[in-house]
Parts: structure tokens; C-alpha cells; sequence
């Protein structure tokens, strides 16, 4: 029976239509059937719900029902319209309203022919899809705002990264500058890139504050023609005008504001320029628009001054971090060139008086810089005068030592009294040792100090030769931490102290004529112990050894202990006894186990926090598949082949190693930013879509460093920041995202840019076929010194193989050799 006597048999009401009703009243979509008039001669259980003011009884034309009543034409695509021999279904989607709500269906057409051809009816199945479209505008709606807020936060780190870049060459030009006046023009000009409009220099001179200069010069022209003088070098007495903005802002170390023009007028005000207000006001008109701020020029010790930078209301609010950095960096360079012109003025008056001193004597700013040694110095410790103006003092000491001398120098610099003489070992340049003994003087300007050092070397060796050697013997034997035993050559024990007995619980009855085997052990050894060998004359080039084992107690516990054994000699040089010489190290050897099953389990939670986060990125891009794996595999090749280059010898560890692997996979993390529309598309990305892919270099690095400034220590999350920016820079720059070339590269990111590009290279791809091994490592080495690190291409040619056979290991099945090989 076929569908046209099913039709039959429920319109001429056979007893079967009941049935064929509930069949078709089951089915979960909307369904009705059309005569060749497109009347609607049956429907199902779910249209009727839908369309409840059909009426079966008075068949409606198919348009008026589904077009929600107030359709006057059959459908554009009606597959009644069609004519040809042999009619086929056909889906389409429409927008419709149902219970006052827009609805989208999607409705399949199927025709029903007589044995002619003829088309009798259209069974028409309808599918409620609002739910799937509103889902679509959704997505789409989110889509549009992520990528929105994705260009913001670029275009914003972008010009964050211009102001930067501006503050950065302003303070190396501030560093670069030969005297103070120099200083005070670079600091005007760098204020003048950060889009200030005016800027005032006031610099402390002694007791008095004076202006230094003005920024531009065409504004200070206008002051002179309106408050009728130069304000170039006018002074500013602190105590006497305590209310002048420069003095307050110098005295208190705090910015002072003035908003907008009448902010401005009452800074002119309070500055005393002028006894006419209106002249104030005609000043501040000039600024229309804008604000003011007074920076302070201070460093940690002293103020130098003050500078008062006018700008844009909205600019001096989101430049003012800028700004004040700017400041506090001039305030240093100021306070640097001021120290230098007051040592060069010491130098003069001392000269004469230490050059010819036998003592060593040294004149050092506040910071410790060394400004000035003598000929002694020089002679004492190698250093030449040239070098040792480039140094601090408290390089030349040892940790211990070294904070000994700052927290006396420091005491002496805030008005305390420094000890009478300091002992300390001096670096030398050469070979010996130079032991100083030291006083120190603050000098009269307050800003420096000065060293006298006396070599106390030969005095030194000799009180390290004198002693009570007997009183010191009776000592060590005595001491109750340290074990020591004496044995024969045989090495059965003829004696033991008060410490040993302590460490292993045995008295010197217990432990007379035992062999020291019987108390080795039972204990974690990697192999049996290796004791000093004692047979013939010689015992080599070594006299003693240091041994980790594990003695056993008296009451059957095991003690670690650390044991170093020497051999005593009779007059002939022929070896007479031993003794042995070992302290308790157990609590230290379970901490050491600890902390090293601590390490391996934190080491196991960094990477699967790593690969956690990276399998966002994983789990939204349908072409990666192994590709996590397979880059710190190949990750790893790479390292480890470089470090046994000599340039990375010392950099490229077992530590950076381990950081590096764990990290890589978080290299492409910032393509959870990245529509899916471009992510998942299959096929080659049009311009405009390559741009919002590269994108992901910078989100994800952002995204990183983010988290990296809230871990405090050493972070795997560093290294995982410079491969997350940098992977995609070129070695010749014309890479992205800020066309970086050569070492300015991280070297993490040019290693992982070779694996990332070979894993691409030989993997299959939408828009192409994986590319064979070889192939692919002639693509690679053509790119040496342009597009990669030619050092880490010479580690990959190295090592093509281990990346062939890893490559092999992941596919095994698709893995290809190039056929022209």
C-alpha cells in the first residue's frame, strides 16, 4: 500500500484512518497534507496546537494557515508550481508569527505523484527552529562584541606601548645629559612628548629654590610680556613663601592639582608673580581646556626640586602615571649629577692631602658610587682609577660583610655614629687576599662620604697561625654534635668522644675493637660506601673523603650521618691510624626527601595547570589534534641539542629546560579570544581575518603576564609570556606582533617558532596536505637568518632525525618520505 491510498483511506474515512491518524498525531514535528488546490485536507496533532483556528471541516489554503492567516498568495518556491516529469522534494526556511511571537520553521515538501506522474498532493513537514536561530544571533552578537572589545584593548596597548616608548628614550636622553642644565632641557623636551603644553623647572639650590627654565620658549616670552620680567632664574624662598606652590610641592614631597582655568589663575596667584589678579587670569586664559599638576623631584633621600606640567584636563589624568615617573627618574638623574659636581669639588681639596697616604682612601656618594681612590687603592687591590670609578664600594665584599658596611654607612648618612673600625676581606683583582681594616667619615656637604682603609693582611695570617691549639683540640674532641672516632688500619675502632656516642647511642665499651662495618647500616644507600684507601705508601692526591651513610643506633634505629675520614701518619710518613670525623644529618636527609617529593608533585600540578590551559585552545581549534604534545617534544629536541652549544652552555639548563617544555604548549593560548568563525574555517583566512588572527599573540601574552604579576618567586609563567608574545617574530623583523628581529627575540620563542612551524608544516592542514619530513626540513633551512634563529635551524638539522621519528610516532599511519629522496 502506498502513500497515495494511505491519503485515500483517511480521507474516505476507512476504518484504517484512525490508526494512519495516530501514526502521523505521534510524530513530534508539525505535519499536514495539501490537495492540488493547496487546501489542507489533513493535519497532525502538534500543527493543530500550532495553528488551532484551522478548521478540517473547511479546508483553508495551505498560504493563509502557516502565513499565520493573512496570506493572500501560494508560497514563491511551492513545489505544486512545479512542472517537470518527475517533482522532487524540496526544504526551505521561513519567519512566521505564532501567539503573537516571531517564529522560524523549516519545512520539507514532499510530493506525491499518481502512477502517471501526476502530482496528487504535498505531504508537508514543518520544524519549529527559533530556538537554533536565536542561538545563532547569539553567538553572532557575542562574536561581534568579543572581537570589539579584542581591537579596544589592542588599539589601547598600543598606544600604551607609543608612550612607553617615548618615556623610555626621554629618560635614557635624561642619563645621557653632561651637566644640569642639560638635564633640564632633555627633562622639559621629554614632558614636551607627552603632549604637554607647558612645563616649569624649579630646581633647590641650597636653601632657596630658583626657575630653571620653561618649556616652550614662546610661552616664556609671553610671561615676560605679561608679568613684565624674566621668570628665568627669579628664587623662591622656601621659609619665606611656604605657600608657593613649588615650595609646598617640595617641602611636603606631594603633587599638588589645579583643574581647569581657575585652578590655573589661583596658581598664578599663589606663585606672587604680579600684584595686578587680572594678569593672573589673562595667564591662565591661555590654557584653556586644560589643568595643572606640580610633581615633586624627589628621590629616596632628598627633594631636588619641582616641575609644574600643564596639559589637557583628560591627558594630565591619563598621563599622569607617566608624567610622575618621568619626574621621579629626572629627580634621580638630578640628584646624581649634583653628587657628581660636589665629589669633583671635594676631589680638588683632598688631592693634595691622600695621594701620597699609605692607607687605601676612597670617596663614595651616597649610593656608594666610588668617585674617587688613591694611588694605594689601585696598588692594593689592582684596580686601576679608570675601573674603579665605575663601581660601588660594597662590591668589593663578601654578603656578611658587605651588609655590615651599608648598615654602618647608613646609620652615619642619617646622623648616627659609625663604629670605630670595621674588619673586613677586600676582592682583590689578582691572586691573594687583602684583609682592610676600616674607618669611614661623613663629609662636610652631607652627599658623600669618604673610607680610610688600612691593609691588615700579614696581621691577619698571623693571628690565624696563633692559638691555644691544645685548648682548641679539647674542644673539637669534646664537642657533643660532632663525631669522632679513631680506628686502626683495620679499621676496628679505638676510640670515640662524647659526640659520637650521642649520634649513635653506643658508649666507648660498646664500640672498643669494632669493626666500623658492624655499625654501617641497615639505611638507603646507593651503593656500598668507598672509604679512603690506606694501602701502600701513597693514598693518591687525596687525603680525606666526604661519605653519606647510614649508621646504625643503638636502640635499632638507623641515623644518616656525614662522615669524613683522614689518615694520621707516623714520622716516616707511613700511615699509622685513621680517624673519622661524621655529624647527624637525618632530619636533614628526610627534608631533603620531602622537599623533593614536595618539588616533583608542585612540578606535576604547574604542568597540568599548563596543559589545562592550553587545552582551551585545543578543544576550539579542529585542526590541532596532537599538536600540544608534539610541540614540547619537539621543544625539548631543540633545547637540548643548543645547550651543548657554546653560547648556550650556561644558559639553556636542566631548570630552563624544564620551564620551557612545560610552558610551550601555552603558546597559542590567545586563540580562545578568536571568533570561531576564523578559527574553525576551513580554508586559507582572507586579510582582514589574518589580522584578527594575529591577534592572538598579544592577547595571549597579556593574558600571562597578567597572571605572572600575581605569583610572587621564580614562575614557569615568564618564559610561557615570551613564547606566547614572540613566537611568530621573524629573525629579519617583518614578523608580528611588534616586528622584533635578531636577540631581541627570547630565545624561548624563537625555539618553540621552529617546532610550532615544522608541526605545521607536516600536518594536514584544510587548505593543504602534510608536507613530507624532508620537505619540510629544506623549508626550514632556506629560512636560516630570515624568518628563524640560524643557530636553532643548525640544532634542528642536527637532530632531524628525533624529529622524524617523533613525527612517525604520533602518525604512524600518515607519516610520509619524500619521494625525491
Amino acid at each position: 500500500m502506498d502513500i497515495s491510498e494511505l491519503y485515500i483511506l483517511s480521507i474516505l474515512g476507512s476504518g484504517k484512518s484512525a490508526a494512519i491518524r495516530s501514526i502521523f498525531d505521534s510524530i513530534p514535528h508539525g505535519i499536514f497534507i495539501t490537495d492540488r488546490e493547496r487546501k489542507i485536507v489533513f493535519a497532525n496533532r502538534v500543527f493543530r496546537e500550532w495553528h488551532p483556528h484551522l478548521e478540517e471541516k473547511a479546508p483553508l489554503p495551505c498560504y493563509r494557515v502557516i502565513q499565520s492567516g493573512s496570506g493572500d498568495a501560494p508560497c514563491a518556491d511551492c513545489p505544486l508550481d512545479n512542472r517537470g516529469p518527475s517533482p522532487t522534494a524540496i526544504e526551505r526556511e521561513f519567519r512566521s508569527t505564532r501567539n503573537g511571537a516571531e517564529t522560524y520553521y523549516r519545512i520539507s515538501s514532499t510530493p506525491i505523484s499518481s502512477k502517471d506522474g501526476e502530482t496528487l498532493f504535498v505531504v508537508e513537514t514543518m520544524e519549529d527552529i527559533t530556538a537554533r536561530r536565536n542561538a545563532e544571533s547569539a553567538i553572532e552578537r557575542y562574536s561581534f562584541q568579543l572581537e570589539e572589545r579584542v581591537n579596544s584593548r589592542t588599539h589601547d596597548l598600543r598606544e600604551k606601548e607609543k608612550t612607553l616608548s617615548v618615556l623610555v628614550n626621554t629618560v635614557h636622553e635624561i642619563r645621557g645629559a653632561s651637566n644640569i642644565a642639560e638635564s633640564a632641557e632633555k627633562i622639559l623636551q621629554g614632558y614636551a612628548n607627552l603632549d604637554a603644553q607647558c612645563a616649569i623647572f624649579a630646581l633647590i639650590d641650597k636653601d632657596s629654590m630658583y626657575i630653571a627654565d620653561i618649556y616652550p620658549r614662546d610661552r616664556l616670552e609671553d610671561f615676560k610680556n605679561l608679568f613684565g620680567y624674566d621668570l628665568i632664574g627669579i628664587k623662591i624662598h622656601p621659609k619665606r613663601y611656604a605657600d608657593n606652590p613649588f615650595s609646598k610641592t617640595a617641602s611636603t614631597g606631594k603633587p599638588l592639582f589645579y583643574r581647569g582655568v581657575e585652578g590655573i589663575a589661583d596658581f598664578f596667584a599663589e606663585c606672587r608673580l604680579t600684584r595686578a589678579p587680572e594678569k593672573n587670569h589673562m595667564a591662565a586664559e591661555v590654557f584653556q581646556g586644560s589643568s595643572l599638576i606640580i610633581l615633586p623631584l624627589k628621590t629616596s633621600k632628598t627633594v631636588n626640586g619641582a616641575i609644574a606640567v600643564f596639559a589637557k584636563t583628560s591627558l594630565l589624568e591619563s598621563n599622569y602615571e607617566y608624567y610622575d615617573f618621568l619626574a621621579n627618574s629626572a629627580a634621580v638623574e638630578l640628584g646624581r649629577q649634583k653628587n657628581s659636581e660636589s665629589l669633583i669639588k671635594s676631589k680638588v681639596r683632598y688631592r693634595a692631602l691622600v695621594e701620597n697616604s699609605r692607607d687605601m682612601i676612597i670617596l663614595c656618594d651616597r649610593d656608594g658610587n666610588i668617585g674617587y681612590s688613591n694611588p694605594t687603592f689601585s696598588v692594593k687591590t689592582g684596580y686601576s682609577p679608570h675601573r674603579a670609578s665605575s663601581m660601588k664600594i660594597y662590591t668589593l665584599f663578601q654578603r656578611s660583610d658587605r651588609k655590615k658596611l651599608m648598615d654602618a654607612v647608613e646609620n652615619l648618612l642619617c646622623g648616627g655614629a659609625f663604629p670605630d673600625l670595621i674588619e673586613a676581606k677586600m676582592k682583590v683583582s689578582g691572586p691573594g687576599e687583602l684583609w682592610a681594616e676600616m674607618s669611614v667619615s661623613l663629609q662636610p656637604d652631607g652627599s658623600s662620604f669618604q673610607i680610610v682603609a688600612r691593609d691588615i693582611t700579614a696581621r691577619k695570617r698571623m693571628e690565624s697561625l696563633i692559638g691555644d691549639l691544645t685548648e682548641f683540640q679539647e674542644k673539637i674532641i669534646q664537642n657533643e654534635y660532632i663525631g669522632i672516632i679513631t680506628m686502626d688500619l683495620s679499621r676496628k675502632i679505638t676510640s670515640i668522644n662524647r659526640g659520637g656516642s650521642n649520634i649513635t647511642g653506643h658508649t666507648m665499651a660498646d664500640m672498643l675493637h669494632r669493626p666500623l662495618s658492624e655499625i654501617i647500616g641497615p639505611g638507603e644507600m646507593k651503593s656500598p660506601p668507598v672509604f679512603l684507601d690506606i694501602t701502600g705508601e701513597a693514598i693518591g692526591t687525596s687525603h680525606q673523603v666526604s661519605l653519606e651513610i647510614p649508621f646504625r643506633r643503638r636502640d635499632g634505629t638507623t641515623a644518616t650521618v656525614m662522615y669524613r675520614e683522614s689518615v694520621l701518619r707516623d714520622e716516616r710518613n707511613r700511615p699509622s691510624a685513621l680517624i673519622g670525623f661524621f655529624f647527624d644529618i637525618t632530619e636533614k636527609a628526610r627534608l631533603e626527601k620531602s622537599s623533593k617529593d614536595l618539588q616533583r608533585r608542585l612540578n606535576q600540578a604547574q604542568l597540568i595547570t599548563i596543559l589545562s590551559l592550553a587545552k582551551l585552545t585545543e578543544y576550539r581549534d579542529i585542526e590541532t589534534g596532537a599538536h600540544l604534545d608534539k610541540i614540547m617534544k619537539y621543544t625539548e629536541i631543540l633545547a637540548r641539542e643548543m645547550s651543548s652549544f657554546g653560547d648556550y652552555r650556561e644558559y639553556i639548563t636542566e631548570e630552563y629546560i624544564t620551564d620551557l617544555v612545560n610552558s610551550c604548549p601555552l603558546h597559542d593560548i590567545g586563540k580562545v579570544a578568536i571568533p570561531d568563525s576564523i578559527l574553525q574555517k576551513r580554508g586559507r583566512l582572507t586579510p582582514e581575518e589574518f589580522e584578527v588572527m594575529k591577534k592572538h599573540s598579544v592577547i595571549g601574552g597579556s593574558t600571562i603576564e597578567e597572571a605572572e604579576s600575581r605569583v610572587r618567586g621564580r614562575s614557569y609563567l615568564n618564559i610561557g609570556k615570551e613564547i606566547a608574545y614572540y613566537h611568530h617574530e621573524r629573525w629579519d623583523g617583518s614578523g608580528y606582533p611588534e616586528g622584533r628581529k635578531g636577540i631581541e627575540i627570547p630565545l624561548s620563542a624563537r625555539i618553540v617558532a621552529v617546532a610550532d612551524v615544522y608541526d605545521a608544516l607536516t600536518s594536514k592542514r584544510p587548505y593543504k596536505e602534510a608536507y613530507p619530513h624532508d620537505r619540510a626540513c629544506r623549508i626550514i633551512a632556506d629560512g636560516a637568518g630570515s624568518q628563524f634563529d640560524a643557530q636553532v635551524v643548525r640544532a634542528f638539522i642536527n637532530r632531524a632525525d628525533s624529529f622524524r621519528d617523533t613525527k612517525r610516532s604520533f602518525t604512524p599511519d600518515l607519516f610520509q618520505e619524500d619521494p625525491e629522496m
